[in-house]
């Protein structure tokens, strides 16, 4: 089908459900640390078993969490998964600072026809190449000088410009807008 962000998993017919549902019920915990116990010795636990469902406009998704604190589990790798699963592909964009994302699905999103690619500031050997310039390049190759100083410009902005809005005091503003014009 289509792809999308998973919002809600529904878990119903496993392990996890029916520990959850046996402790719900009947408030047995001799019966629910069984299961549980069973769950780890099989490895059941990791199956990921259910319906997902998902939000299939576009959209952008800020996770923020403490380290360990489960924002890869629960989020990133099923949204990953699903997103990459599906007939009709989306474009994925992860940041990943130490990497761990990229190791545990690069394999599986080249299986599934992604190109995966790495910028990386901290190991530029090993990263793919970003010309912040290239638009304005492009302009200048056919003639439009007007494009190529308003690219040039929007660049030097995300640069240089420190303030928000534009709105600085004395002396800082003057240097900021030297930079820019300078760039």
């Amino acid at each position: 089908g289509e792809s999308g962000i998973p919002i809600l998993h529904l878990n119903k017919l496993n392990l996890a459900g029916l520990t959850l549902g046996t402790l719900m019920r009947y408030r047995s915990k001799k019966v629910t640390d069984f299961l549980q116990d069973l769950m780890q010795k099989t490895g059941v636990s990791k199956l990921v078993t259910g319906t997902y469902l998902l939000v299939k406009e576009p959209i952008n998704i800020v996770v923020n969490g403490t380290t360990r604190s489960g924002k890869g589990e629960s989020l990133v790798n099923p949204s990953i998964d699903t997103i990459s699963r599906a007939k009709t592909k989306s474009s994925l964009v992860v940041t990943d600072p130490k990497g761990e994302i990229y190791q545990a699905s690069y394999k599986t999103l080249r299986k599934r026809g992604y190109n995966v690619q790495v910028l990386s500031f901290q190991d530029m050997d090993w990263s793919m190449s970003y010309d912040p310039l290239a638009l304005a390049k492009e302009a200048a190759k056919h003639g439009y000088y007007e494009k190529v100083q308003e690219r040039v410009n929007a660049v030097a902005e995300a640069i240089y410009r420190k303030s928000k809005g534009g709105f600085t005091k004395g002396n800082e503003k003057y240097w900021e807008d030297t930079a820019i014009s300078l760039f």
